[in-house]
């Protein structure tokens, strides 16, 4: 988000003078809720990308802002950019060594290879769903059965020997698995930290494999929890909000 740009570049670039392999991964909701130019936001977003991606591979997670947005917080009037459009932004803002699904033209969904640490990153989208441009908050919650198949099939089961996985995704599953548009995503990670079966997925002839975590952002603070062998971690963003006071997750006490 804007309010990112007094903070991200210095720090990721001083990460990236002591990595290896400097990436990043941004996590999702690139503008904010309420403004009445989410293109505009965009741009800034975009030339943040621009500012580190001569030496950064640059990674992006859709997220239920991305990119939609209310004009204010009382009015009724917004933007939705099309899928098309989005597909767009993110892909095009990425590193070219991602490998999509070539049957999913505008699919936001992906995986990488970290060859040398034999560890591939699977970026999903948990926001397929869209009810319409140029109104307020477009983007809806859903998981289409052709990117949990890809996912699973593709990037999951060919996964090469030995390779360990890392799952991405603007909502960490864990903390949203009553949800019945996560329920089958959340079954089917636990099946694939077991090594066992899923309604849809065998994962017994992949014991070589290792699920390593499950990372988002959304909620804007920082928190984490074990289920059934799967560490779920939800991490804050720098742009300074104060989400956690009214977040479901937080200690009432």
């Amino acid at each position: 988000m804007s309010a990112n740009s007094l903070n991200s570049p210095a720090l990721i670039n001083r990460i990236a003078s002591v990595s290896s392999d400097p990436k990043v991964f941004w996590g999702g909701d690139a503008i904010p809720a309420y403004t009445a130019d989410a293109p505009g936001q965009w741009l800034i977003q975009k030339g943040l990308h621009e500012s580190i991606a001569s030496h950064v591979k640059i990674f992006n997670v859709h997220g239920n802002h991305d990119i939609t947005a209310k004009n204010d917080k009382n009015s009724s009037q917004g933007y939705t950019m099309s899928k098309d459009g989005v597909k767009d932004c993110f892909i095009g803002a990425m590193s070219t060594d991602i490998v999509r699904n070539s049957l999913d033209e505008i699919g936001l969904y992906y995986y990488y290879d970290q060859t040398s640490a034999k560890v591939r990153y699977i970026v999903m989208d948990l926001y397929e769903n869209y009810t319409g441009e140029n109104i307020p908050w477009g983007v809806t919650s859903g998981v289409s059965d052709t990117q949990m198949e890809w996912i699973f099939n593709e990037a999951v089961l060919n996964a090469p020997e030995g390779y360990k996985l890392f799952f991405l995704m603007h909502n960490s599953v864990g903390f949203y698995r009553n949800d019945p548009m996560y329920k089958n995503l959340y079954q089917t990670l636990l099946a694939l930290s077991s090594h066992g079966t899923s309604q849809s997925y065998d994962f017994s002839t992949r014991e070589d494999l290792s699920l390593l975590m499950v990372l988002g952002g959304h909620a804007h603070h920082d928190m984490q929890i074990g289920l059934g062998g799967v560490f779920y971690v939800q991490t804050a963003s720098d742009a300074c909000y104060e989400d956690f006071k009214r977040s479901p997750f937080a200690d009432s006490s």
